[in-house]
């Protein structure tokens, strides 16, 4: 006989499980089922199932640990139906980083350094995610200091507000904590005047406040939009 199954799938970040009763034929089941699957000490955890044929389990509700067992399947007006060899998912637990702090070198490169609600840092090999350009987001690996890097011209050119993630070796990504991405830095201009001859000096400066290097070539706006 073909029995209907029950789909478990757990977002590794959230933790949160997604369960999919089918019928032998692959289709979804209609609103209002319920789904019995198996919960820590013998209990068992249920679930409405909805209009896109699933049903959700928040990880504050899961046991500590993976639980196999028996589901059961109860659709509206019918009577129940046992599914052999199903697994719940244990518990994802997830810390809450402290913060994620962002310095800059005089260059405009960003030191992210997490740490702990302690005050401590993380180990090296852990993965910062912070907020960058268009949604997308840099990623930052941790060494032996406890900080990354990121060069100066892979940051945002405006700052980006938003929050970041720290994972550490073989672990969950965290919770998200508050970060803003701060802004590249970017060359100046010095463009200095002679009032009495009206020659103009112009002295190209990097980032960091140093100049540039004989050789190098400056353009700025001339006459009907030339340089």
């Amino acid at each position: 006989r073909k029995t209907p199954t029950l789909d478990v799938e757990q977002d590794p970040k959230t933790g949160d499980v997604t369960i999919t009763p089918k019928k032998p034929d692959g289709t979804t089941y209609p609103p209002g089922t319920k789904v019995e699957i198996p919960g820590k000490d013998g209990n068992t955890i249920t679930v409405t199932i909805g209009e896109d044929g699933k049903g959700k389990v928040p990880n504050s509700e899961l046991p500590e640990d993976k639980v196999p067992g028996t589901g059961k399947i109860t659709e509206p007006g019918k009577p129940e139906v046992e599914v052999p060899n199903v697994e719940t998912p244990g518990k994802v637990t997830t810390e809450q980083p402290g913060k994620i702090e962002i310095t800059r070198k005089p260059n405009g490169d960003a030191i992210v350094t997490p740490k702990k609600p302690d005050g401590t840092t993380y180990p090296p090999g852990t993965k910062v995610e912070i907020p960058g350009e268009d949604g997308n987001t840099i990623t930052v690996t941790i060494g032996d200091n406890g900080s990354g890097e990121v060069p100066n011209d892979k940051l945002p050119k405006g700052e980006v507000p938003g929050t970041g993630t720290v994972t550490e070796p073989n672990k969950n990504p965290s919770k998200p904590v508050d970060v803003t991405t701060p802004a590249r830095k970017t060359p100046t201009l010095d463009v200095e005047q002679d009032p009495k001859t009206g020659d103009v000096t112009v002295t190209p400066k990097k980032p960091d406040g140093s100049t540039y290097p004989p050789g190098t070539k400056v353009e700025i706006p001339g006459k009907d939009g030339n340089t």
